[in-house]
């Protein structure tokens, strides 16, 4: 369900979906105060975040019309005189090959990525990680991808694996516990159902939880990178947007509480500045739309929440 954003010549050109920012640290997980209309920007040194050129759609504008050697050499010349875009454009170019007159060159995208990353950008840093991980290429001073993928995240850009689970709160006399309707969306255990883990049950019950948890939908967004795992608990319909920053390798459990704010489950957990957006009225009457953004600034998910069939 990934978008790319714009209609521009370089936006059209955009083979890669996923770029990150920094770490925030929850505050207090005992009122989580979603953000209000939180609005994500890609960083400037990427493909999604960065700015047109005249000279960068005059060389795109030959590659669409098909002068493919003149749009190649234009961007090589761009590349040349220090333009982040143009050579993360010939990385992506050479990378893969395409519906364009051009073979698939590792080597030559492994050289442009470098000529990108060595002036700062996160994009080019994870994808030559991404690379080495899938042997398309190797590098000859030894750097894993491991050193790779660090340093994009220094850079700027982080990358992950997320499952986003809703769960339905029912609330009853019994002792709190879970029920999965058999659904896995990864073999990974950080990721393998939407329960709470036994410690997260175990802090759910000491604040006075009671009942079932049943989980409702499972949404996902894969890429490269580490798993990361939302849980999201409710025994309401949203009544507004609220946006929930995802949680960054790790699996975080939000509540849903009184006056719209939710409880972080661990409080300290590792945050992206980056949301999972809930929107009201989605998928019939008490449901919500939940939707993960993208490192590109696009969304992907589906709806989820308590149904009006539902006894409460």
């Amino acid at each position: 369900m990934l978008k790319l954003l714009g209609r521009s010549p370089l936006c059209r050109l955009v083979f890669v979906l996923v770029l990150g920012i920094g770490f925030a640290r929850a505050q207090d997980g005992a009122g989580y105060e979603p953000a209000a209309a939180a609005q994500y920007r890609a960083p400037e040194l990427s493909l999604a975040g960065g700015k047109d050129s005249a000279e960068l759609d005059a060389a795109l504008g030959l590659l669409f019309s098909g002068q493919t050697e003149a749009a190649i050499s234009n961007l090589e010349r761009l590349s040349a005189q220090g333009d982040v875009h143009a050579a993360l454009l010939l990385g992506g170019t050479y990378r893969h090959k395409t519906k364009l007159p051009i073979e698939a060159d590792p080597p030559k995208a492994l050289h442009f990525y470098v000529i990108a990353s060595s002036q700062g950008s996160g994009e080019a840093s994870e994808r030559i990680a991404e690379m080495l991980e899938h042997h398309e290429v190797s590098t000859p001073d030894g750097r894993d991808a491991a050193f790779w993928r660090a340093l994009a995240v220094r850079q700027g850009w982080v990358q992950q694996e997320l499952v986003v689970f809703c769960m339905d709160w029912i609330h009853g006399p019994e002792p709190l516990h879970c029920e999965v309707p058999g659904l896995r969306v990864e073999t990974d255990p950080l990721v393998a159902n939407g329960c709470p883990s036994a410690a997260d049950l175990t802090r759910l019950r000491d604040l006075g939880l009671t009942g079932t948890l049943r989980q409702d939908a499972a949404h996902s967004q894969h890429s490269d990178g580490p798993f990361a795992k939302a849980i999201l608990i409710m025994d309401r319909p949203v009544a507004r947007e609220q946006d929930l920053k995802q949680p960054y390798a790790a699996s975080v459990v939000y509540l849903q509480t009184t006056k719209e704010q939710w409880r972080m489950l661990p409080s300290n957990a590792p945050l992206l500045d980056r949301y999972i957006v809930l929107k009201p009225n989605a998928g019939g009457p008490g449901r919500a739309s939940v939707q993960a953004q993208n490192p590109d600034g696009s969304a992907g998910g589906g709806a989820c929440g308590p149904s009006a069939k539902d006894p409460r």
